[in-house]
This record gives structure tokens, sequence and C-alpha cells, in this order.
């Protein structure tokens, strides 16, 4: 059975154990080595789908919280303002933004 490194010295290797240990006792397998060594897997495989289910919620939870947090901060900085008092003459040449008239060729 391949070990994964995070397991290890981990308080969800110990859960796996015990709850591995649990099934077998519950499920009387002991003696069908096959039938046990499919179970161990199934179970540590179920145990791992849920850490990182967990993991992926936290993440997920701790993203929306950050992109909140950065919003809230960040659009009042991305904010606009007009001077309605700038002169015409101030502003960029219309011919840049638009495009030529038909006869201006």
């Amino acid at each position: 059975m391949d070990k994964d490194p995070t397991l290890k010295n981990s308080s969800i290797m110990s859960a796996m154990i015990l709850s591995v240990t649990e099934k077998l006792n519950e499920l009387n397998l002991a003696r069908d080595k096959t039938i046990v060594k499919k179970k161990i897997h199934e179970e540590i495989n179920s145990l791992i789908s849920n850490r990182n289910r967990i993991a992926r919620q936290k993440r997920i939870s701790k993203e929306a919280t950050w992109h909140k947090h950065s919003v809230s901060i960040t659009v009042p900085t991305e904010t606009v303002y007009v001077d309605t008092a700038t002169p015409k003459n101030l502003l960029p040449n219309d011919d840049i933004f638009n495009p030529l008239a038909p006869g201006d060729v």
C-alpha cells in the first residue's frame, strides 16, 4: 500500500487506523485477506476524500473571505473622478478617438 507523505505522523493516519480496525471488527473479515485488503483501501480512500473535501472547503472559504476583504479595500481606489471644469482644449484630440469621416482622407 502506497503511503501518502502528508499523512505521516498525523491525526488523519490515526483516524484511518482506528476506522479500519473498527470496520474489520464490525465485518469480522480477518480471515479473508483479499476482502480485508479491499476494505482497508476503500476506507483509506474514503478518509482521504473527506480530508481533501474539507481542505477544499476551507480554501474556498479563505479565498472568499480574502476576496470580500480585498474588494472592500480596492474598490474605492478605482473610483474615477471627472473634473467637469476642464476646458475642452485640454482634452485629447478628438481625431485620435474618432474614425475619419468620409471625405477626410
